[in-house]
């Protein structure tokens, strides 16, 4: 039916034909908002997981800026290996890079990285 809005196929032809667009703007509009919006809720609450991880309690008072990148990096930066994958060689300079205080060692980091 083409004046039916309750199908996918009726609100794409009232967003993106032209001649209905004129005759209706407002619902034009709305339709092309109502396709845009998300189906399923599972990047959203994904999303929200990552806010959660990145403003704990030690982090609340970060700029919005900051946390924007912080989520773009979460969400679609690469991923991060896993160090229980981690082959003999790296665990080496796992341990290597870690003292018996538990800090790191700059200089046996950089030189881990070179080899």
């Amino acid at each position: 039916m083409d004046g039916d809005l309750s199908s996918t196929d009726g609100l794409v032809a009232l967003a993106y034909k032209p001649e209905k667009a004129v005759l209706f703007p407002t619902f034009a509009r709305m339709a092309l908002k109502i396709l845009l919006l998300p189906i399923g809720t599972a990047g959203v609450e994904r999303s929200f997981s990552t806010l959660n991880r990145i403003l704990n309690s030690e982090r609340c008072r970060q700029l919005a800026d900051h946390v924007d990148m912080l989520m773009k990096i979460s969400i679609e930066g690469p991923a991060v290996p896993d160090v229980c994958s981690s082959t003999p060689e790296q665990g080496n300079m796992l341990s290597q890079l870690s003292s018996t205080d538990g800090r790191r060692h700059p200089l046996a980091y950089i030189q881990a990285m070179r080899h």
